[in-house]
């Protein structure tokens, strides 16, 4: 008799034979479930808009972000010129996509064009086309960084009759950037120029076509290596260096031009009289260039972005000075400035403070109004798009950019109380340093109880650990000594007190739990004194604070790891130290008195535990040539043994903890499986049958750090990374019933405990590879009772059997 398992149609769920096992994954992988995704994705807008915003027949504007939270490397968005209608039409998660764009969009009929600096199969950039409502994404064109047809596009495109026109600011045969062509359908890619440095070297700036001419600068080379202006034809002949920066006039233009008639307007980064950048004019046969402006720091500094033209009047910003402008590089917020053409006129029209902070995009004129966005600043420090008429009054923030810092990255194990479970992140809440939060066992009610700021704590790697009402964690940095805290809060997320500031003296960075016993907390640092790690003690009401033991490193040294209370004895690891360098295991009254080493690593690292202690044996999980395995030691050291290879393949490294369930062990690798993202698994104490649950793989959840709970028969954990944003998730497996069977001679009686009132039916198959399964005798009530299934007398051939559950 073997046991094979299949796919069920409709609700029904098939069930895999097998002798008192729980049923492997294949045959439940229904029964896994995201409950929540870290990271909000309503609303969330990207951060960080570096290129100027382009506006469309209907006046809808269109822009980019060049980043966001977690896996969000920037988005394509639509807005409409008083705000309203804020809309992300593209999200760059998936970096083969691309990732970063930096500059504005393209817009020929209904389609927009952009670039992206990463991202890719190299991660050298790509060219995108979508639609204006969302649709029709693709990747037109994807650089490579050992092609000489250049890559790490920095500027946006021109679109002219179905040909599309841009820069790369490297790549080429000479590795300095180049020019490139490229149709709308992303065929006919092809070079019309190569920078050597000579020529010009890493064009930053959007060209500008005239006629059959593109015109554009390059932010270094040149005979002085400051950057120039060139001008090429459309097919790749005629290039000429216009101009070369030599640094009084200005040097390293980042933006491109901006042409009228017969001249070239633009700005140079840096140079000029006082080395903060310059407006220039250029005749388009590069023999008459005029600075028109030089700034000085209060009027701005640092002008990174292409200029507008209305009439008389170029309207353009800088990345830095204005009046919060103290002195020195890139000091102030940032401006928006008018100069007239031929220089006779300069006004400062903007200067950023705490409505914005680093224009770095360019300007939209529409009307009398100019639209721009600013890279930081808001409430968020996401940066912003705004409006301010082009007299310099009306200045208007549109819309901030959301960090949306929604918790994210969860490490620690989750607690569960009743039917919620509460955890911990890392990452995000609204100064970005981690959070408190909880979510109830069906995925509702999901809330961040605590934001964590710098004074109470920040970037708890461990979970909590609960008192009643009161729940008890650590945080890794932050608090008075930025060395960590140990804190408390209310289940609701009230009364939050840091009962203690960890400092060097005593142990800092506590990445490590805590044990609760009465109304003391115990647990791990594994910095300080003398910077090999302590086990510390402290009172729930935050007093009576000392240090247990102070590892010295032959002992031990670093314990990441949470302990172990078993009476008045604590059980813990120290991650290095040692006789051997490897670690050790370690128990130590907790009156501080009694400390010994159980266990001296010399074949691998013990993972940071804590124990199960069972039968008088604890059991942990440590990495043994690039496996995970669960080791068990008596409670007085001896009989140490490294007895079960975790499932999932090499590279399957094991997460701290095993949870104990009746003679099952379950836990989880934070790698490894399928896709080298971690598994959930199950063993027997014995070391038999291990069976993997689950297989992430990234949009499910990847790299699940910190165990499991169990309620019933499900089992809770996160991962601390994958899901949408890549920020984790929480999730939840339903395990399988046990299905405990007994032959005797050819007859076979099943069972199948906590079933009862659902109906089974046998089926078998004496061909797997046909998947043809047959009904075997009535429909089976399943439940406690042994059911007589079958007599196997006669039957011949060998069969494989299942049960489809109903």
């Amino acid at each position: 008799m073997n046991a094979a398992s299949g796919h069920g149609t409709g609700q029904a769920a098939l069930l895999a034979l097998v002798l008192c096992l729980a049923l492997p994954s294949l045959s439940f992988a229904q029964r896994f479930s995201v409950l929540k995704c870290f990271g909000v994705t309503t609303n969330l807008t990207g951060w960080n808009p570096l290129g100027a915003l382009i506006e469309g027949p209907d006046g809808t504007l269109y822009g980019t972000t060049s980043a966001g939270q977690g896996s969000l490397a920037g988005t394509v968005f639509k807005m409409q010129k008083n705000g309203a209608g804020y809309a992300t039409l593209k999200w760059f998660t998936n970096s083969l996509e691309g990732a970063a764009p930096q500059c504005s969009l393209a817009l020929s009929g209904n389609v927009l064009y952009g670039t992206s600096l990463s991202g890719g199969s190299a991660s050298c950039g790509t060219i995108f086309k979508l639609g204006t409502d969302g649709t029709g994404f693709s990747v037109l064109r994807t650089f490579f960084g050992a092609d000489t047809n250049g890559n790490t596009p920095y500027a946006a495109l021109v679109v002219s009759n179905g040909v599309l026109y841009g820069t790369a600011c490297s790549g080429g045969t000479w590795g300095k950037g180049a020019v490139f062509k490229l149709n709308t359908d992303g065929s006919g890619y092809g070079l019309l120029a190569q920078f050597n440095t000579t020529n010009g070297a890493s064009p930053y700036g959007r060209l500008t076509l005239s006629g059959n001419t593109l015109y554009g600068t390059t932010r270094l080379g040149g005979s002085y290596g400051y950057g120039t202006v060139f001008a090429v034809n459309t097919d790749g002949g005629a290039f000429q260096v216009l101009h070369q920066f030599s640094g009084p006039e200005g040097r390293s233009p980042k933006s491109g031009l901006v042409l009228a008639g017969d001249t070239l307007y633009g700005t140079t980064y840096v140079g000029g009289t006082y080395s903060y950048g310059t407006v220039f004019s250029l005749s388009t046969d590069g023999m008459v260039y005029t600075v028109l402006y030089h700034f000085s720091g209060y009027d701005g500094q640092g002008p990174f972005a292409d200029l507008v033209l209305a009439g008389d009047t170029l309207y353009g910003t800088t990345l830095y000075g204005g009046s919060s402008y103290s002195g020195g590089l890139a000091s102030g917020s940032g401006t928006v400035f008018a100069v007239s053409t031929n220089g006779s006129v300069f006004n400062t029209l903007k200067s950023f403070s705490g409505d914005g902070r680093a224009p770095q995009a360019g300007l939209l004129l529409s009307g009398n109004m100019l639209y721009g966005a600013t890279c930081n600043g808001g409430d968020a420090d996401a940066g912003l798009i705004y409006t301010l008429g082009t007299d310099g009054t009306g200045y208007t923030v549109l819309k901030p950019m959301s960090g949306c810092r929604d918790a994210g990255t969860p490490y620690g194990q989750l607690l569960l109380l009743g039917g919620t479970l509460y955890g911990t992140t890392y990452s995000g809440g609204s100064s970005n340093a981690g959070t408190v939060f909880k979510i109830d066992t069906s995925g509702s009610n999901y809330a961040v109880l605590r934001s964590l700021a710098a004074g109470d704590g920040t970037a708890p790697f461990a979970g909590l650990v609960a008192g009643g009402d009161t729940l008890y964690g650590t945080a890794s940095t932050g608090g008075s000594s930025s060395l960590g805290t140990v804190f408390k809060l209310n289940t609701n997320g009230g009364a939050f007190a840091v009962l203690r500031s960890m400092d060097n003296t005593t142990g800092g960075n506590p990445r490590a739990g805590l044990v609760l016993a009465g109304n003391m907390l115990y647990g791990t640092a594994p910095n300080g004194p003398p910077s090999s790690g302590t086990v510390y003690k402290l009172g729930t009401n935050g007093l009576n604070f000392s240090v247990l033991k102070a590892f010295t490193g032959p002992e031990g040294s670093v314990p990441f790891g949470p302990l172990t209370l078993s009476g008045a004895t604590l059980y813990g690891n120290a991650w290095s130290g040692g006789a051997h360098g490897w670690g050790t295991l370690f128990q130590i009254n907790t009156n501080g008195g009694g400390f010994s080493v159980l266990y001296n690593s010399y074949q691998g690292s013990v993972a940071n535990a804590p124990f199960t202690l069972a039968n008088g044996f604890l059991y942990g999980t440590s990495s043994f040539q690039n496996y995970g395995v669960i080791f068990k030691v008596q409670t007085n050291g001896s009989a140490f043994t490294n007895y079960c290879i975790m499932p999932g393949g090499s590279d399957s490294l094991p997460a701290p903890g095993l949870l104990l369930a009746g003679n099952t062990f379950y836990g989880v690798t934070v790698s490894g499986g399928t896709s080298n993202m971690g598994t959930v698994f199950q063993v027997n104490v014995d070391g038999s049958c291990c069976t993997v649950l689950k297989q992430f793989t990234g949009g499910d959840g990847n790299g699940p750090s910190g165990g499991v709970v169990l309620s019933g028969n499900t089992l809770y954990g996160t991962t601390s990374s994958g899901g949408a944003l890549g920020l984790g998730v929480v999730y939840r497996i339903d395990l399988p019933p046990v299905v405990c069977a007994t032959l005797s001679g050819n007859t076979l009686a099943l069972s199948w405990p906590g079933c009862e009132g659902l109906t089974g039916q046998l089926q078998y198959s004496t061909n797997l590879s046909q998947d043809a399964w047959h009904d075997l005798g009535s429909p089976i009530a399943m439940g406690t009772s042994p059911v007589t299934a079958f007599d196997s007398t006669g039957a011949g051939s060998r069969r494989f059997y299942r049960v489809r559950m109903y």
